[in-house]
Order: C-alpha cells, then sequence, then structure tokens
C-alpha cells in the first residue's frame, strides 16, 4: 500500500490548491482548486473520461480565454471529457452538441466540479 502525501499552496487569488496522491509520483498528479463554499476543482484534462461535469471557472487569460468563450466554454456550461490522445496532449471534450478537440495545456485552465455538484443553488 501506497503512502499518499498532500501538500497544500495558495494561489495568487487566493484560491487553496492541493496536491494529492503517492509521494514518488507528486509531480504527476492532478491539482485540485479548493474555493470557500464549493467543492474540489479539478482541471478539465484530469477530469474523469466520460463523466459528466460543469464548468466552473474560466483561468486563461488573454486571446485564449476569448477563443475558449467563442467555443462555449462559459462558467456553468455541462461538459464531457470523450477521449484523451494517444500521448495525452490531446483531448475530446463534448460541449452541448459538438464535439471540440484542445490541446492539454489550453484546457488547464478550464476548472471543472462534478455534475452532482450545482453551481447556481444560493446559500441558504
Amino acid at each position: 500500500m501506497m503512502r499518499q502525501s498532500a501538500t497544500s499552496f495558495t494561489s495568487l487569488l487566493g484560491n487553496r490548491l492541493g496536491l494529492v496522491g503517492p509521494s514518488h509520483h507528486a509531480s504527476q498528479d492532478a491539482i485540485q482548486t479548493e474555493t470557500p463554499g464549493s467543492s474540489c476543482l479539478t482541471p478539465l484534462p484530469d477530469a474523469t473520461t466520460d463523466c459528466p461535469v460543469f464548468l466552473a471557472n474560466n483561468e486563461a487569460n488573454g486571446l485564449l480565454k476569448q477563443k475558449l468563450v467563442d467555443l462555449g466554454f462559459i462558467a456553468g456550461t455541462p461538459l464531457r471529457l470523450i477521449r484523451r490522445g494517444p500521448k495525452g496532449n490531446l483531448i475530446a471534450v463534448r460541449l452541448r452538441n459538438t464535439v471540440i478537440a484542445l490541446r492539454s495545456e489550453e484546457a488547464r485552465s478550464l476548472l471543472v466540479a462534478p455534475a452532482t455538484t450545482s453551481l447556481t443553488a444560493k446559500d441558504e
């Protein structure tokens, strides 16, 4: 049984970033972002294949952000990671009725939440 390690950092935006996984493979583990009052957010390329997710945040800048918004990557939009490329550098994402191919490094700026999480629910 492998020992799990957890390291926590704070981003420039004040979000807590946690790196969780086997201690000897920490550099390959998914980064999950926690914001107050929300569940864990995961970069889109690290989402589970063929599981529905919602786009929680587009952290891209400049032209990349505009390109992603133009393609329909807007907060609250349901997505589904369809497949990964053979080397892991490309992903196919279903966005509404369209399949869009993205480079993994571009898609890292898209943070997603599990479909069971309601992004529009107001705190009571």
